[in-house]
């Protein structure tokens, strides 16, 4: 077959040169790779550039963009690395964690503190009035204790730009 060129481009004649059908060809043409006013050498450029660019990954027929999948899944696969040097560093819990273990060290804290007014009693020459006392402030420690609440202003989070 011998192709002028310099000529019109035709969807038929440039399908049967490349061996794909008509529909193909229309799709190039709504994606944007090649366009009806074209000469055929245009057309054969611009389809071996766009074949050439899928080939080498850059590309897809579709919406994807295979370069950008391929940094998306890198980026990905860096910031999974990462968490796992934090957790193996000991520099990263999950925030259940965190949250159990402090409620345990919570409980012990309490259990001494509450403990505390009896040892006193039994052990020292304490009036009542004194007691009282030392009972009060373990319940206000108590209570501040159970209304911390985070400032997660202070927590640095990593950039995802």
């Amino acid at each position: 077959m011998v192709v002028d060129t310099s000529s019109k481009a035709l969807k038929q004649d440039f399908a049967k040169l490349i061996g794909v059908g008509p529909s193909a060809i229309s799709s190039m043409i709504d994606r944007g790779v090649i366009s009806d006013d074209q000469t055929m050498g245009e057309w054969i450029i611009a389809v071996m550039g766009h074949y050439r660019e899928q080939a080498a990954g850059r590309k897809t027929s579709g919406d994807l963009v295979l370069a950008d999948e391929r940094a998306r899944l890198a980026a990905e696969q860096a910031d999974k690395v990462a968490l796992q040097n934090k957790i193996s560093r000991n520099e990263y819990a999950p925030v259940s964690v965190i949250e159990e273990t402090l409620a345990s060290v919570g409980r012990q804290i309490a259990g001494l503190l509450e403990a505390l007014p009896v040892k006193l009693k039994r052990n020292t020459a304490m009036s009542n009035d004194q007691l009282a006392i030392v009972d009060e402030v373990i319940v206000e420690t108590r209570n501040l204790a159970a209304n911390v609440k985070p400032d997660w202003s202070q927590i640095d989070v990593p950039s995802t730009d």
